[in-house]
């Protein structure tokens, strides 16, 4: 069984309800563009929604229009989302994660991190997609003065849709955050492996009003795809 996740948590005070997922783009929320690129991309067979519980009501009336098996999981039901969600579905293998706030990911995405995954091997606990850091990384002190630069070729910046195997989710560190960073650095501080799929386009990360209205402008990704390197 093969598992859509939604992450939707209270992560920005300045957002419709406190959240960055209830932004509009075109009409419609950041959390539902998401479950429906996973009903419409990704091979799942179910695609849950883990909703902190103040946002349950308002993310269930966001969903109601939504075509295809979609289950909401709050917190409620166990301690940490994501052990919400995997206590939810019990049959679930794989987990296909995808934070609202990356919009517009190419539709061939979401099989391509699942395919990466399973050519990866059992000792693979996840693929996540990642892009080139193209700009300029400084080096500040605590003081607040410039040491220097970075050898940004040494960074990329993690997108998604990320495909991960459940059971190496199961761990009491790994939760799911407010970004598509979070979980790929706790499984690598667990001592997991995870692999890194380049990232086709320039997915947008909307985190604020001004990354709204660039995403409202300039839409999103360019199609292309490349192959898989394995990180520990």
């Amino acid at each position: 069984m093969v598992l859509g996740v939604v992450p939707v948590g209270l992560d920005d005070a300045d957002a419709p309800c406190g959240s960055r997922s209830l932004r509009r783009l075109s009409g419609r929320t950041l959390v539902v563009r998401a479950v429906e690129a996973l009903l419409e991309g990704g091979p799942v067979d179910l695609v849950t929604v883990a909703v902190e519980s103040a946002l349950r009501a308002e993310v269930e009336r966001e969903l109601i229009h939504v075509k295809g098996p979609v289950l909401v999981v709050d917190e409620a039901a166990g301690p940490g989302l994501l052990r919400a969600v995997l206590a939810a579905t019990p049959g679930a293998q794989v987990a296909l994660v995808h934070h609202p706030i990356v919009t517009a990911p190419p539709p061939a995405l979401f099989g391509d991190v699942l395919a990466a995954l399973r050519a990866a091997g059992p000792g693979c606990a996840g693929v996540i997609p990642v892009r080139p850091v193209t700009d300029s990384l400084k080096r500040v002190s605590a003081d607040g003065l410039l040491t220097g630069s970075a050898d940004r070729s040494r960074y990329s910046a993690v997108h998604g849709p990320q495909a991960y195997r459940t059971a190496a989710l199961g761990a009491p560190d790994c939760e799911l955050g407010d970004g598509p960073a979070r979980l790929p650095g706790l499984l690598l501080a667990a001592g997991a492996r995870v692999a890194v799929l380049a990232a086709p386009g320039e997915p947008l990360v909307v985190r604020t009003d001004d990354d709204l209205a660039f995403a409202q402008a300039f839409g999103t990704a360019v199609p292309g795809r490349t192959p898989v390197q394995g990180i520990r």
